[in-house]
């Protein structure tokens, strides 16, 4: 009730945190890490827990660069194509395939120049949630775009 003595009604209306989406309440998520509100469109799944965007970005501590070298492995891409299509330079790749191996995420496998490498299960899983981060970023589209085109040249 208002000081005049009229009736206010206030409606509150839920909405995305992220890309302001009106919200239904069955459509309404939390993140598990921060607690922001998020639509469908916005939630990224992980270890069976809703996150948002920017929290499962933290928690995988990958940047893109990982990604994209993770998504040429696990492809089966040359380091060379994935560099190329990725436009990373030699030094960026090393770090990105030293930090995998470091995490189990990837392994090595054979000797000297017949090393190659492949995902592990943990990378698997990884990789899709990469995936739904990155999925509508510009820059991965043209990414994978070059390396089909690298990989169909091969």
């Amino acid at each position: 009730m208002s000081n005049d003595g009229s009736i206010r009604k206030d409606v509150k209306v839920p909405f995305c945190d992220f890309c302001g989406t009106t919200l239904k309440e069955e459509r309404l998520a939390l993140c598990s890490s921060c607690r922001r509100k998020i639509c469908p469109s916005c939630m990224i799944t992980h270890e069976n827990k809703i996150h948002c965007r920017e929290c499962t970005k933290h928690i995988t501590g990958l940047s893109k660069e990982v990604f994209f070298a993770l998504y040429g492995v696990a492809n089966e891409a040359s380091l060379k194509d994935i560099k190329h299509a990725s436009s990373m330079n030699s030094e960026t790749m090393e770090e990105a395939i030293h930090m995998m191996l470091e995490r189990g995420i990837i392994e090595m496998k054979g000797l000297s120049i017949f090393t190659r490498y492949s995902v592990t299960d943990k990378g698997l899983a990884v990789l899709a949630t990469c995936e739904q981060i990155y999925r509508n970023e510009g820059d991965v589209s043209r990414f994978l775009l070059r390396l089909q085109e690298f990989q169909s040249e091969a």
